[in-house]
């Protein structure tokens, strides 16, 4: 390893190129295989080594996440050699379906940016416990500010642009400007926070190599990224980083740092990426999916699968549809499946409606057509395994519909004639509504009338009552015809159905026929009443009694009819008897 035997006062031999050593005798740091030619550089690379190979093979010692005999590419599992990366490579993010990705082509750098030129730009601030507080911008100095009354710190709250999915914002930086009032800082673990996907981390405002803060304005940069370099608390894998970016819900800067202090902050910025046209970026990854999986990071399941856990969305994984053989496609977030084969349900795991059958025994014939009239419903009984209609037209019933329903008539089915399809009962509300059987469901005659109504529908009154039985109150209806069987042809007790009138015998009078004509008697007789014959001189008025037939006399008049004078009386005239 010397240039010669001989060496310096000092005991130093002369070294060839990358020797080192009072002899000569080791490489010098990043280089390896000592020879009478020295030693050889490592020719390491430098983004995936730490630029140190093993002085004997010269095999480099690799970052983390690289591997290779120069560390000149990345682990499996793992994309975008980066030398600003302490650990080299950064691991395929996928959703967490592969572990297989390269650098996608047609991104460009994107910077998402408040420069508070015009305005707040959307910015809130609060305190520790979310309440909100004034929020200041000078149009003077071009940023926004906040100012304390004690010492509870107020936080600056990035507005929407800056949230939601930012996981392409992964291992690049956010950098702002910031200045206080007072150099008297009190710094803490949470000067700047990040929440998403129920995760949260911070860092101190000095982290990461960062200034305290002053009255001058100062830079601050954070690396979005989980590695020990960028101490980020609680610490979080590259995964979990990852999953906070893709759903960030909120950033927050601690805006003062004691009491009574005012914070300003300035050009804010977010570095990303987005495709399209611009300075290409190598930190976007392409992802390899398995089967099952599609799009660029895996996150959407393939034709034919679905989300195992619909909520866990983009991260659950995704298996086959479920389907019973009915359909090889699913709706993918939820599962639903494109049924065929007359099968419906979530999974196709039953009969459509108008259809029988088991529709998970997983064949085209699983579904056959219900035997009801309009294709309606159906269900097999389990232990007869007899098929039954389950949804009749209204005023239809029987195991296929071939009945009609009480208080309804007709012939659904056709078994005695034509389809005469069933029809409410026509009994001009003089029946029952509670009552069963209210009439005939073939013909449709109805057979329980009340309300003293007869016939076919109920629409008159029934022998014996008169009225009108299509009166709406009950009262109004029919009526008994009380005909008195004396002064009725033939004892009858029935009567005209309108007027009420009884048929009378001969003389007899009255609606009921309970009255002799005037001039006759005897109704009891049941024969008609009898003539009273009374004497016209000898009667006062030609009438009789009802009952005996006895008429009434002129005084000193006698008999029965008046047509004679009382004992010692003589004289007979219109005047009586003397």
């Amino acid at each position: 390893g010397s240039l010669s035997t001989q060496c310096d006062s000092y005991g130093q031999c002369s070294c060839k190129p990358g020797v080192m050593g009072d002899k000569c005798d080791r490489c010098q740091p990043g280089f390896h295989s000592l020879s009478e030619a020295g030693c050889r550089p490592c020719s390491c690379d430098l983004a995936g080594s730490t630029g140190e190979c093993n002085v004997e093979t010269g095999r480099c010692t690799c970052k983390d996440n690289v591997e290779g005999f120069h560390c000149e590419r990345c682990k499996p599992g793992f994309f975008h050699l980066d030398s600003s990366n302490p650990r080299g490579c950064t691991p395929c993010f996928c959703f967490g379906h592969s572990s297989v990705c390269t650098n996608a082509i047609g991104y460009s750098v994107y910077s998402i940016t408040s420069d508070f030129q015009f305005g707040e730009d959307e910015w809130r601030a609060e305190q520790r416990d979310g309440s909100e507080v004034l929020l200041q911008w000078s149009a003077e100095t071009q940023d926004i500010s906040v100012i304390s009354d004690s010492y509870f710190p107020m936080y600056f709250i990035a507005p929407r642009k800056f949230l939601g999915n930012q996981v392409l914002s992964y291992g690049q930086n956010l950098t702002f400007s910031f200045r206080v009032d007072r150099r008297d800082t009190r710094l803490s673990a949470e000067d700047l926070v990040l929440e998403g996907a129920g995760l949260r981390v911070s860092v101190p405002l000095i982290a990461q190599g960062n200034a305290y803060p002053s009255e001058n304005a100062v830079t601050y940069t954070f690396r979005l990224h989980e590695a020990t370099d960028y101490p980020w608390r609680p610490a979080l894998t590259a995964f979990e980083f990852q999953k906070l970016l893709h759903n960030l819900t909120a950033i927050k800067i601690r805006g003062t740092y004691s009491e009574r202090s005012a914070g300003h902050l300035d050009d804010f910025t977010i570095t990303s990426a987005r495709p399209g046209p611009g300075v290409p970026v190598p930190w976007v990854e392409s992802c390899s999916c398995p089967v099952g999986y599609e799009g660029q990071f895996c996150e959407r399941c393939s034709s034919g699968y679905r989300r195992e856990t619909p909520s866990l969305g983009p991260y659950s994984p995704c298996v086959p549809c479920t389907c019973n053989g009915h359909s090889e496609t699913c709706e993918p977030e939820t599962g639903m499946c494109n049924c065929r084969d007359n099968t419906a349900g979530a999974h196709c795991e039953k009969c459509r409606d108008g259809y029988y059958g088991d529709a998970t025994a997983g064949t085209i014939s699983d579904c056959q057509p219900c035997p009801c009239p309009g294709s309606s419903s159906c269900a097999i009984v389990p232990r007869t395994k007899e098929v039954v209609c389950t949804s009749c037209q209204a005023g239809t019933t029987g195991k296929r519909c071939e009945l009609c329903d009480d208080a309804y008539f007709g012939d659904p089915l056709g078994e005695n004639g034509a389809v005469r399809p069933c029809r409410l009962c026509q009994c001009n509300d003089n029946i029952d509504p509670n009552a069963v059987g209210n009439c005939d469901r073939q013909t449709g005659e109805c057979l329980k009338c009340i309300y003293n109504t007869a016939g076919f529908y109920c629409d008159r009154c029934k022998d014996g009552f008169f009225g009108n039985p299509l009166a709406p109150d009950p009262a109004d209806k029919c009526r008994a015809c009380h005909c008195n069987p004396y002064g009725t042809v033939n004892q009858q007790t029935s009567c005209n159905q309108v007027t009420g009138q009884c048929e009378c015998l001969s003389h007899v009078t009255g609606r009921d026929c309970s009255v002799c004509e005037p001039g006759f008697f005897n109704l009891q007789s049941g024969r008609g009443c009898e003539r009273c014959n009374c004497h016209a001189l000898g009667s006062t008025n030609g009438q009789c009694d009802i009952r005996s037939g006895q008429c009434e006399c002129q005084p000193g008049v006698a008999g029965q009819h008046c047509d004679r004078c009382e004992v010692n009386h003589f004289g007979f005239g219109s005047e009586g008897c003397k």
